[in-house]
């Protein structure tokens, strides 16, 4: 008998230094749920300077937080359709430097997309 998922859609995110058991868990959890999950890797933004900082010799780039990225949606990708994604939060900075995160978002107002999908079945995956 297959099992019917609770939900169409389902998001998880999170800045991911590093990704680890608990955020590959959650992730499971959201793929047994719904038939798709965007995994949303934010990043940008003075947060980030700060904890690199910090923390020098534990710090990971956004090349390799995305290639942790999609490691772990492939991992899951048998359970559900999963879609990771990119988000720069620095363009979501007001000249205060607080975030806008109720902001209309224009991209044909001359400033670059926050969100860069990278939707794995178009990379030649299945999705199930």
């Amino acid at each position: 008998m297959e099992y019917t998922k609770r939900f169409r859609i389902g998001m998880y995110g999170g800045k991911f230094l590093p990704f680890h058991k608990g955020h590959d868990y959650c992730v499971r959890v959201a793929a047994r749920e719904c038939e798709t999950v965007y995994v949303l890797l934010f990043w940008g933004g003075p947060e980030e300077e700060t904890i690199r900082r910090q923390h020098p010799d534990s710090w990971l780039s956004i090349e390799e937080r995305t290639h942790q990225l999609h490691r772990i949606c492939d991992a899951n990708r048998h359970l559900a359709r999963i879609a990771p994604a990119l988000v720069d939060i620095s363009a979501l900075r007001l000249p205060d430097d607080s975030e806008d995160w109720d902001a209309d978002h224009d991209p044909t107002a001359g400033s670059r997309s926050i969100v860069t999908a990278i939707p794995l079945w178009d990379r030649g995956h299945s999705g199930r």
